[in-house]
């Protein structure tokens, strides 16, 4: 799930790098876009949960970097681990 998850988020991300500028130059322009307001309802819709979904990928991503290590035989490792989340516990708390 969570690969479908990061493929359909580089998917929406190349869709965003393909019309952002447009709608920059809307704004530059001032063009009146109301009747556009689907795709304002869409652009609003997918920042919320992608932004979410990019913790828990870029969290599972350093939990797989730490499996990759042989860090439960060595005790200052299994601190890493904790101070790593902690690192992310502060974070999501900040930016929630």
């Amino acid at each position: 799930m969570a690969a479908n998850l990061k493929e359909l988020n580089q998917e929406w991300a190349e869709i965003q790098s393909s019309i952002e500028p447009q709608l920059n130059l809307i704004k530059k322009y001032d063009v009146d876009i109301s009747d556009l307001s689907v795709l304002n309802s869409v652009l609003e819709y997918f920042k919320g949960p992608f932004k979410e979904w990019n913790y828990y990928f870029e969290f599972i991503s350093g939990i797989e970097k730490f499996g990759r290590e042989e860090w439960l035989s060595f005790k200052s490792d299994v601190y890493e681990f904790y101070q790593y989340i902690l690192k992310w516990e502060k974070q999501i708390s900040e930016d929630l």
